[in-house]
């Protein structure tokens, strides 16, 4: 059974990057606060990201980063609890040199934004009303 999950990401600038993610609420977690290589940033209940300096990330991955300015390398998803958490979470952001990647997305009973980080990676914010399934 899983009980949590942490993602690893190739940045081109740690220290940039582990700022980006501060002003948008998350917090870094101590474990890992005093490596030059490497940043983790929890996200939520058991979910992290791994900011990995691009040297060390090829190390672990064993392959060339992708561009991901230029190719699609995932879409990262932060399920939030509220329309508004995912307003205050992409005005950040955007106020933090992100960039829109499409239009809001309103369904009624979804919501949700995306953006691209300062590293070109994909994230999209958004909400969902409960239907009673997992």
């Amino acid at each position: 059974m899983v009980v949590g999950i942490t993602v690893n990401i190739g940045v081109a600038d740690l220290r940039q990057t582990t700022r980006f993610m501060q002003s948008l609420g998350f917090e870094v977690d101590p474990m890992f606060a005093a490596e030059d290589e490497m940043e983790l940033i929890h996200l939520g209940n058991q979910v992290y990201v791994m900011l990995n300096t691009e040297s060390r990330f090829e190390s672990i991955s064993r392959k060339p980063i992708a561009n991901s300015r230029e190719q699609a390398e995932a879409v990262f998803q932060l399920r939030v609890g509220s329309r508004q958490d995912v307003d205050e979470i992409v005005d950040r952001a955007l106020a933090a040199s992100a960039t829109p990647i499409h239009e809001p997305n309103d369904q009624g009973f979804i919501y949700g934004r995306s953006f691209q980080d300062p590293d070109g990676h994909n994230w999209d914010c958004f909400w969902a009303a409960q239907t009673g399934t997992a």
